[in-house]
């Protein structure tokens, strides 16, 4: 392969995906591979002999879900039960409390920034920067895209980069911007940043990175005792499996996500018992200083392998889980999903189920792919003991939960004309970038939140692990289906254009002009699109396209990953403008929706940022970028073009053999695939032992 060329899994003409020996050797070498497994098997009957020690472990105090008496109903006409109907596009009422204190806490610090980059007084904001945020306060969010560590690294070096708390970036004029988001969504990897930022009571990246996260320790094969990590993970699934519940390879990579993601200081037993929900008890959280974090993920129908484009997206909240699209529109308490559900009442009368919404399996579900890969990986062992133990991965697993993350289905029974899931007694949950929209977008554009800005950082695998705004063009696809037309969204260019005009190396405004939207005639409430900031994934001080496979990063590579992503949220501080302009796309929503003139100097942001609408659909060569600033920052903005091609790209130089080794390799691979291949590969495998 060369090294313009970026792997990706190819799909046959079932939607079942392909897969060479070489993808399989990316992921572990065959001998490894017998080393792993052979590891996997020991701890599997250290537990299975303790289990036949011991009583069943109670699950109140275990990794498994327990029943508690239900919470008293809502109260509402617009609930069912416990279920919420959002057909009337508003917002739970915990989410907009929230939301409320957030924004009375972030007030003055609105002020003090547009006061900072000169949009107070004489050429400023219409009235001053006080009384504009009083009668007009932007509401804005982030999102943060999938690829693995890769994606998880860019978007923590993203939030270093716009935290007041870091010096440097704040002496370069974005440094706050975090603390001023509304929102902060992410999905795959992005949603092991949203997710690890906000257990962890956000932290800055640098001390997620270096004080809580061990990313030098490889996530399936670590440093340290891998005997005793995979006998906490089978004995913790295990209760999960005794207490009669389904399992799945998300119960597995989720309690491995939870090792790296969690404060093992704060968190017992690596968050063994911690959920999602318990986001709302960390201090952060009750005095709302932070964003609101989501985690989106795809709904898979049953029998169904192939994606649709209309595919139904779930979200969790700290508070609630379920879907704005139109067929259903109904969310469920998060804290007790896992509880069987019929028309929004519990079958078991006052008795609920906690604890389903596991911390690390919620994040986890981005790792549920790829069920194919079980077959390769069976056909790539050795015979005799390996064999027979992958064996049982087709007898055992292979019954509707080996590639999804299964959740009780909450909304069985309710609105029985067009719900997808009314029958189901699971709604199995996939990768929320599997329908090709890498960036969790679709949560913020809902006419429910409200906003007028969002940051879209992308850290896809388009070209050679780079991106080139295929993200965006997916989610426009969608809007313009009928079943969307409810939601406006900026009009985007094609691929090309993005590279050819040099839009994947440097912040692109989208949707300055808020006519130029699909949708925008139908959207509810004649709501308005956000504006869009394109944030891609560029090597402003060090090649940041790792392979997505990549699951050790030494402490060297982990620092270069956030520097160079704090330079891509800051412009490596080589724009004087970019403060200013980043103000003024926060600010220019409620500037038109109020009819005030655009300050001159606003203007002149939008000319240099926004898309002027015109196309370049010219073939583009292959994407190589050297390390350093793009065009538009050494021209000051000027040049609108793609950057030089190297001809190679010294990231993409990779022994596939080691991605597994718990040793990091500082370069990157040219896979453009989900890590959750790799974790299908590795897991069917630890799964089919535990079953056997």
């Amino acid at each position: 392969m060369s090294a313009q060329q970026a792997s990706a899994v190819h799909k046959d003409e079932n939607g079942v995906n392909v897969y060479t020996e070489q993808d399989m050797n990316a992921m572990l070498s065959p001998a490894e591979r017998e080393k792993l497994i052979e590891t996997m098997a020991r701890a599997r009957n250290v537990v299975r002999a303790e289990h036949r020690r011991q009583r069943r472990m109670s699950p109140k105090d275990s990794y498994a879900p327990a029943k508690v008496p239900c919470p008293k109903k809502p109260e509402g006409n617009n609930y069912v039960n416990y279920v919420r109907n959002a057909s009337d596009h508003r917002m739970n009422e915990l989410e907009q409390g929230y939301m409320q204190r957030h924004r009375d806490n972030t007030r003055s610090l609105w002020v003090d920034w547009l006061k900072s980059v000169g949009l107070d007084g004489d050429g400023g904001l219409p009235g001053g920067a006080e009384q504009f945020v009083s009668e007009n306060q932007p509401k804005v969010g982030i999102s943060v895209s999938g690829g693995g560590y890769r994606a998880m690294l860019v978007a923590l070096g993203v939030s270093q980069g716009f935290d007041s708390r870091n010096e440097t970036s704040k002496n370069e004029g974005v440094g706050g911007f975090l603390q001023l988001a509304d929102y902060y969504a992410g999905l795959s990897g992005g949603s092991w940043a949203t997710g690890a930022q906000a257990i962890n009571g956000w932290p800055t990246a640098q001390s997620l990175v270096d004080d809580i996260m061990e990313l030098s320790s490889n996530l399936v094969n670590p440093n340290h005792d891998s005997l005793s990590f995979y006998e906490d993970l089978f004995k913790d699934v295990s209760a999960k499996k005794h207490a009669d519940f389904p399992i799945s390879i998300s119960d597995y990579w989720g309690r491995a996500l939870s090792y790296q993601l969690m404060n093992d200081t704060q968190y017992s037993d690596h968050g063994q018992r911690i959920t999602y929900s318990d986001i709302v008890n960390q201090t952060g959280f009750r005095d709302a200083t932070y964003p609101f974090p989501i985690v989106l993920s795809i709904g898979r129908q049953p029998d169904q392998i192939m994606i649709n484009p209309n595919a139904t997206y779930f979200e969790f909240t700290p508070y609630e889980f379920g879907t704005w699209q139109p067929t259903l529109e109904a969310f469920f308490p998060v804290g007790y999903l896992g509880t069987d559900v019929v028309d929004g009442n519990p079958k078991d009368g006052s008795s609920c189920i906690a604890n389903y919404e596991n911390f690390g399996y919620t994040v986890g579900t981005s790792s549920t792919l790829f069920n194919g890969a079980y077959n390769k990986l069976l056909e790539s062992n050795s015979t005799g003991f390996l064999n027979d133990v992958l064996k049982t991965i087709l007898e055992d697993v292979d019954k509707g939960y080996n590639d999804v993350a299964p959740v009780p289905n909450p909304f069985k029974g309710y609105r029985q004309s067009s719900n997808h899931f009314v029958d189901a007694k699971y709604i199995d949950l996939v990768d929320g970038g599997e329908a090709n929209q890498n960036i969790p977008l679709e949560p913020l554009l809902q006419p429910a939140r409200g906003l007028d800005l969002i940051v879209a950082v992308d850290a896809s695998s388009d070209q050679v692990n780079w991106p080139n705004g295929t993200a965006l063009i997916e989610v426009e696809k969608r809007s313009n289906l009928s079943d969307f037309s409810y939601m406006a969204f900026p009009r985007v260019p094609d691929a090309r254009t993005f590279v050819n005009r040099g839009f994947n190396t440097r912040p692109t405004f989208f949707g300055c002009d808020p006519n130029d939207a699909t949708n925008a005639k139908t959207s509810v409430g004649n709501s308005t699109a956000p504006v869009l900031i394109y944030l891609p994934n560029y090597p402003y001080s060090g090649f940041s396209n790792s392979s997505t496979f990549e699951l050790a990063y030494n402490v060297h590579h982990q620092h270069d990953m956030l520097d160079n992503a704090r330079n891509v949220a800051t412009m490596g501080g080589q724009m004087d403008n970019w403060p200013l302009c980043l103000a003024c796309a926060s600010a220019l929503r409620p500037m038109q929706r109020s009819g005030a003139k655009i300050p001159d100097k606003c203007q002149q942001c939008m000319d240099m940022y926004c898309w002027d609408g015109k196309y370049d659909t010219s073939p583009t060569r292959n994407y190589t970028p050297p390390v350093g600033p793009p065009p538009f920052v050494t021209s000051h903005g000027q040049k609108s073009v793609e950057p030089p091609t190297t001809g190679s790209n010294d990231s993409t130089d990779t022994d596939y053999g080691k991605i597994i080794s718990s040793k990091d390799k500082s370069a990157a691979a040219p896979m453009g695939v989900s890590s959750a291949v790799f974790t299908s590969l590795f897991l069917a495998s630890l799964l089919a032992m535990f079953m056997n």
